[in-house]
């Protein structure tokens, strides 16, 4: 999970890299939109997206509520700031409106995200993890601007979730 400020830097990279490729396309996205649990994807995109210029970050708790996901990432901006030697930026926005029952259990909007990412795009949510944070993109109003949604895999875990998803 790079829930530790070593581990952030990877997503710092990614988020540096992503700006630069934003601004090569000309492209100005209102936000980047990630799951959040142990937070070091979010953490890491909000330090290099800001470096490079680019999006705020939106990052939808899919584990606590967000204050606690708020906590942890601010946590690990704080401390991957200090070994890059910059100041921390400012941190993400946190949605917790799609967290359901529990960490691992689907939820109804997440069973809609992957069908419509699958339909549409022929690409895998996990019902875990990414369903519930591309759940918060299909949401936003339309009226909201473009985003870019950092699909961190988890598509294996389809198959341990096959009875709740068969259905469909």
């Amino acid at each position: 999970g790079g829930s530790d400020p070593t581990g952030a830097l990877g997503y710092v990279a990614a988020g540096l890299e992503l700006g630069e490729q934003l601004a090569a396309a000309g492209l100005q996205p209102a936000a980047v939109v990630t799951a959040a649990s142990s937070c070091g994807t979010a953490a890491g995109l909000t330090i290099g997206l800001a470096a490079a210029g680019g999006p705020p970050v939106e990052a939808v708790a899919v584990s606590d509520d967000a204050a606690t996901i708020a906590a942890t990432i601010e946590h690990l901006i704080a401390g991957t700031s200090e070994l890059l030697g910059i100041g921390p930026p400012a941190p993400p926005v946190v949605i917790d409106r799609y967290i359901g029952l529990a960490y691992g259990i689907p939820t109804e909007p997440g069973r809609h995200a992957i069908e419509a990412l699958a339909r549409t795009e022929g690409v895998l949510l996990d019902p875990v993890y990414t369903a519930k944070a591309f759940a918060h993109v299909l949401d936003r109003p339309a009226d909201a601007g473009d985003v870019v949604f950092v699909h961190t895999g988890g598509a294996p875990g389809l198959f341990a979730y096959t009875p709740e998803l068969s259905s469909r």
